[in-house]
């Protein structure tokens, strides 16, 4: 699946793996990049919470600091941050 960007003249494509490599040199081994509903989510397995804020602000300076060419014109991409903290339920 491919997202589209347009910019008014015309329009280009930013792709899954085109994204997913950007990604993945920010995250762990262990951890998965999943895409939901058409968004990107990256899975932190095993990560206490000070470190995945560390690692979201990581990933956003990444895609912050993105840029493209297309037709001889620089673009950006926007990304926004969420985190969730999932815990193993009381075992008992």
């Amino acid at each position: 699946m491919d997202t589209i960007l347009a910019d008014g003249a015309g329009s280009f494509k930013v792709t899954w793996p085109d994204a997913y490599k950007l990604l993945a040199e920010s995250v762990r081994e262990r951890d998965a990049l999943v895409r939901l509903a058409g968004e990107i989510a990256v899975i932190l397995a095993h990560c206490p919470a000070d470190q995945a804020r560390g690692l979201a602000e990581q990933i956003y300076e990444r895609m912050d600091d993105f840029r493209f060419t297309d037709d001889c014109k620089r673009f950006r991409i926007g990304a926004s941050v969420g985190l969730v903290q999932l815990d193993h339920p009381h075992q008992g």
